[in-house]
């Protein structure tokens, strides 16, 4: 009974943290259901491991960032809702895997401010050795091993990385 409870709760949380808007066709958001593997055992540090929000582009409008499954067949994918004053989000797929499993990866926010890149010395010429966040941004991590930060760019009007941990 209880994980009924839970899995409706999160459904519910899920829908409502996104606005009005649904996952894109095929996707859906993780249920308690999906708490297995690395999200179950990591449950503790990363209670919602699927999802962050933050004014991600310096619009001034919460934007959320989620880890989302596919409905059918076996992959995952991340994806930002970015608000709109129309109170419809722009959804920008970051990329897609069809493999599995979504739950060995978490998101956690980025406050702005200078991030490192893992390649420090080792960066060949014309690589970012850091980055300077203007706004939150949100790291994708495999859980337990490396992360990759996620930014936005206003001169590319998407997404760029940086590897941040290894």
């Amino acid at each position: 009974m209880l994980r009924v409870v839970g899995a409706l709760f999160l459904i519910t949380a899920a829908v409502s943290l996104a606005g009005t808007d649904l996952p894109p066709d095929g996707w859906r958001f993780p249920t308690e259901a999906d708490f297995s593997r690395s999200w179950a055992e990591y449950r503790d540090r990363f209670p919602t491991p699927f999802h962050v929000s933050a004014d991600f582009n310096g619009d001034g409008l919460i934007d959320d960032a989620w880890i989302l499954i596919r409905e059918k067949g076996v992959g995952f994918g991340l994806f930002v809702f970015l608000g709109r004053k129309d109170g419809r989000s722009r959804v920008i797929e970051v990329f897609s895997h069809l493999e599995c499993c979504a739950q060995f990866y978490a998101l956690a926010l980025a406050s702005p401010g200078r991030l490192s890149a893992v390649c420090c010395d080792e960066c060949s010429p014309g690589k970012r050795k850091s980055v300077l966040l203007k706004n939150p941004g949100f790291e994708f991590i495999t859980l337990g091993t490396a992360s990759g930060l996620y930014y936005w760019s206003p001169s590319a009007n998407h997404f760029r990385s940086i590897p941040v941990a290894d």
